[in-house]
């Protein structure tokens, strides 16, 4: 079993996937850690730009169900 670090799957992920394939070994395990990097970047991103209040969020809610949202 070969072991790669998590920059290595964020980097080289192509060439990776390709070694795992060659060897039948675990590709879902692979493209499960490429998500998790994802998501946790998507998370970072949202936390930089700050979060809503209770408040924001409700009246976002409202005024997509009243058909008042900007597309």
């Amino acid at each position: 079993m070969n072991f790669y670090p998590i920059h290595d799957l964020h980097t080289n992920i192509k060439n990776i996937l390709k070694t795992l394939s060659s060897k039948n070994e675990i590709i879902p395990s692979v493209r499960q850690a490429k998500a998790m990097i994802a998501l946790n970047s998507m998370r970072h991103k949202a936390a930089k730009a700050g979060f809503l209040t209770d408040e924001e969020i409700e009246s976002v809610i409202a005024d997509v169900r009243k058909g008042n949202w900007d597309k």
